[in-house]
């Protein structure tokens, strides 16, 4: 599958297309935020694939409950970047060690998924695509992590998975019906549901 990815990449990315059918509000576009100075703070996510005995997988997390934007929300492993990181790449590895205790010279990287912008957060979100031979030994720290969901990559592909219900935004203190996926009984919704969506159209594209 990596491989399999890496040349899929070399073609472009689906972006708004695959964005679309799990966005749940309109969002500013990367290249809107940049033309109209809009502020934003960078940050990266790392979508890890790795094996287990023969089936591809990749590794979600849930927050703790805290008072912010992503309380209790499951997300890939990532934050904000800080200023000695080289790269947002390096951001989304060094996140990612972090977070779940994986580290980078274990990673192989695949390339960038497109960007995503949080309003909540004001976080453009660069997804990382990389991988790993083997299953990682997973270290969470607990005071970022409070669960680790380790996630077959079929489940991903798996229409059944994919619902539409009405979700409360504490933040703005509204209500939207917004489309997500059941992952481990978990609702996976906004930016990561859009990011899981564009990995799913590159792996059916990939494999066509």
């Amino acid at each position: 599958m990596p491989e399999l990815l890496h040349n899929r990449l070399k073609l472009g990315l689906p972006g708004d297309s695959a964005h679309q059918k799990m966005m749940s509000y309109r969002r500013t576009k990367a290249s809107d935020l940049r033309r109209d100075g809009i502020e934003y703070r960078e940050s990266a996510v790392l979508c890890l694939l790795y094996p287990v005995k023969d089936e591809w997988n990749t590794v979600l997390i849930k927050r703790p409950e805290y008072i912010g934007a992503h309380s209790a929300q499951v997300s890939f492993p990532g934050g904000g970047r800080e200023k000695h990181d080289l790269s947002i790449i390096q951001t989304a590895l060094r996140e990612t060690r972090e977070e779940i205790g994986v580290n980078e010279q274990d990673i192989t990287i695949i390339g960038n998924l497109t960007e995503i912008f949080i309003p909540p957060s004001k976080y453009l979100v660069q997804p990382v695509l990389g991988f790993m031979n083997q299953r990682p030994d997973f270290v969470p720290d607990y005071r970022e992590v409070g669960a680790i969901l380790e996630t077959p990559i079929n489940w991903l592909l798996d229409e059944n998975r994919i619902a539409t219900k009405q979700i409360h935004i504490a933040q703005y203190n509204i209500s939207i019906m917004a489309p997500y996926y059941d992952i481990h009984s978990e609702t996976v919704w906004g930016a990561t549901a859009m990011m899981i969506s564009e990995l799913v159209q590159l792996i059916r594209t990939a494999e066509d």
